[in-house]
């Protein structure tokens, strides 16, 4: 989003948020990239932690990619997400999930080069909760959101999520915008998050539109 530092205060300044501190020290001591191919649970649990600390706090959560995913799980999955979160934009995620005989995917191949993990590693339970038949995929599809308005981008040329898995048209709304990079190793799949003009948007809709 540019400049994180400016996309904070603005934060700041329209609703009470938490905000992680994004220095590097801090970083590296709560997130390795090889948790990404954990199981849902292991993200759900930690962000329930967070709420823990922020008891009288509304949270607005900007998912991309599996952090949608994880979003609406927490929700489905936890009375204490469910309860404080105020609105979910997911960006490019495949909340419908993904086919799980689909060893090659785009999406599979992505998360493991950032993971710097491999197909061999049989720890990689990702896979399994976000196929097509999971329980958490499952749950997204059932909850009903009383609490919180969820709104989902698409991209109609990300190579990673394709435009199908990444919107419930039957429960939220949805917004399609072809975007295509610049460079071919993005896939488009966070190619919106690039995009200054776009990301000002997905904002906007986060937090004024709840």
């Amino acid at each position: 989003y540019g400049d994180h530092r400016d996309l904070h205060l603005s934060l700041r300044r329209q609703r009470q948020m938490c905000i992680r501190d994004s220095s590097s020290t801090d970083w590296t001591k709560n997130y390795y990239p090889e948790e990404t191919l954990l199981s849902i649970q292991n993200p759900i649990s930690n962000l329930e932690k967070i709420y823990e600390k922020y008891p009288n706090s509304e949270f607005y959560i900007l998912g991309h990619s599996l952090g949608g995913v994880i979003a609406l799980s927490g929700i489905a999955n936890s009375e204490k997400i469910n309860k404080q979160t105020k609105s979910v934009v997911t960006i490019s995620s495949p909340i419908k999930g993904v086919n799980k005989s689909d060893e090659n995917s785009g999406l599979r191949s992505l998360i493991e080069l950032f993971a710097c993990n491999s197909k061999e590693n049989h720890e990689n339970k990702i896979w399994d909760d976000i196929s097509n038949d999971s329980k958490f995929i499952k749950q997204i599809s059932a909850h009903d959101y009383n609490n919180t308005k969820v709104y989902n981008i698409v991209n109609k040329y990300d190579l990673v999520v394709s435009s199908e898995s990444a919107k419930l048209e039957k429960n939220f709304p949805y917004f399609c915008i072809n975007e295509v990079d610049k460079e071919l190793f993005g896939l488009n799949h966070s190619t919106l998050l690039d995009n200054k003009v776009i990301s000002t948007e997905i904002i906007n809709l986060l937090i004024i539109k709840c």
